[in-house]
């Protein structure tokens, strides 16, 4: 865009976010036919009205939207208050209008439910009557559920309620990680850009286990980052209960140990020569120096072993139950061939990397997260590595073996701040990026309350019951 003027290549940016929201709705409604055209022109025309509306903005209004943001990320409690605000008006809006049973709400009611009734021991007696809880997951969020309920009576909106806190506590995680990363401006556009992710929004609005194990999975890297900085035997208990519970919610919690482990690699690697982080010249041989030679290396080797019992214990505690209980084959059987499914349905496994993925994390900022990767390319400092590695560790596992968009939720957090770095790169930009990318996902968002979420229709179709297979 050389010999473009800077407001000209903003307006270009913003309008190919609107033209890209608009593809999107393009392309999700045509499953649906000519019933849902009504519906389309509604969305397209208030995508158009709200990326024109950004894109032409006044100069005046413009630069008091940034003084708003730079405010906002003055201070530490301030962008705190703006994102809690934000999160808590989307998440009750979702809770009041998201459809009922989205996802897996009606079995994760029902449990909740049993559990109110007769208590733990109910639930396990009667574990295997549940198609969702039986064959695969474990009984953490169900029984928190029914406590939940026990007190307070059986109620959809209530159990959403819980799991809007669980989304709350990630933003709120999310944005710390990202200011210890970074600083505080990243944190507070990397927060703002994950509550215009649409999927981010919907799901923490919805009674399932997929907020809760987001939160946790995040928790994990905020406390491995305290680990390195403090050397503090009271964050090595809590990383191994954190990492305990979140296999307790869903076994892909298990993906958060390679990230740790990427953590501390690059924490190592990305110090400059002669300091605490890589080996001194000449000490030390072959890719795994930086474990026996750096201060990084020699944190992971005292702390890492409590971790692992405490986080194994806590499994194999469950894993015993389950046997006990008759379970244990039967999930084994059931994750065995839930790990196969991109070979038994690959045009399922196709749509949801090429379309389903990319519209649940936002297809409007997805040209920022290029920018943004572009740059950290050319920086590779060791933050900018990190993330990499964080989002490679979690889309690489599940998109060879069960590439469902919300089991990619723990990277969204990642994938917001590698778009929050092209945000600050242009800060006369970033607020009216933040804005239309708000605006989109709330169009978004109120698209998918007026659509028919049982048909599960894609762009290169699905098989014909690949749903129950999943």
């Amino acid at each position: 865009m050389r010999g473009i003027g800077e407001s000209t290549r903003l307006r270009l940016l913003l309008v190919l976010m609107g033209v890209l929201q608009a593809a999107f709705f393009v392309l999700r409604v045509r499953p649906y036919g000519a019933a849902e055209h009504p519906l389309l022109a509604v969305v397209l025309a208030l995508t158009a009205l709200a990326t024109l509306t950004v894109a032409f903005l006044p100069e005046r209004p413009s630069e008091r939207l940034s003084a708003a943001l730079d405010a906002a990320s003055a201070s530490r409690a301030r962008a705190l208050l703006v994102l809690l605000g934000l999160m808590a008006i989307a998440g009750v809006a979702g809770v009041l209008t998201q459809q009922p049973f989205s996802w897996d709400e009606g079995p994760v009611l029902w449990s909740a439910e049993v559990v109110a009734n007769g208590g733990p021991r109910e639930l396990f007696a009667r574990y295997r009557e549940s198609y969702w809880l039986g064959p695969q997951h474990p009984p953490l969020v169900p029984l928190l559920y029914g406590a939940v309920t026990a007190v307070a009576g059986s109620h959809l909106k209530l159990l959403r309620v819980v799991d809007l806190a669980f989304g709350c506590g990630t933003v709120l995680v999310a944005f710390s990680i990202a200011e210890r990363l970074y600083e505080r401006r990243t944190a507070l556009a990397a927060g703002l850009l994950l509550l215009a992710s649409p999927l981010f929004q919907r799901i923490a609005s919805a009674a399932t286990n997929d907020m809760p194990l987001t939160f946790l999975f995040c928790l994990s890297v905020l406390l491995g980052l305290r680990l390195l900085r403090d050397d503090d035997g009271r964050s090595t208990v809590l990383l191994g209960l954190v990492i305990g519970c979140g296999l307790l919610v869903k076994y892909t919690m298990v993906l958060v140990l390679p990230v740790l482990l990427a953590l501390v690699w690059c924490m190592a690697e990305g110090a400059p020569v002669g300091t605490v982080g890589r080996p001194r010249s000449g000490t030390g041989a072959g890719a795994f120096a930086w474990l026996r030679d750096t201060a990084a290396g020699a944190i992971l080797r005292r702390h890492a072993p409590l971790v692992l019992v405490i986080a194994g214990t806590i499994l194999l505690a469950w894993l015993d139950h389950a046997w006990s209980l008759g379970i244990l084959d039967t999930q084994r059987a059931r994750l065995g061939r839930l790990a196969t499914v991109t070979q038994r349905s690959p045009r399922w496994a196709l749509d949801s990397v090429l379309f389903k993925l990319p519209a649940a994390v936002g297809v409007a900022w997805l040209p920022w997260i290029a920018l943004g990767g572009v740059a950290m390319w050319c920086r590779r400092a060791m933050q900018d590595r990190f993330v990499g590695c964080w989002i490679a560790l979690v889309f690489v596992p599940l998109a060879l073996t069960l590439p469902d968009n919300r089991y990619f939720l723990p990277a969204f957090p990642a994938l917001a701040i590698v778009a929050a770095q092209a945000l600050v790169a242009r800060p006369r930009a970033a607020a009216r990026v933040l804005l239309l990318a708000l605006l989109l996902c709330a169009i978004t968002v109120g698209f998918y309350t007026q659509i028919d979420l049982g048909q599960r229709a894609g762009v290169f179709g699905e098989p014909p019951g690949a749903a129950g297979k999943r």
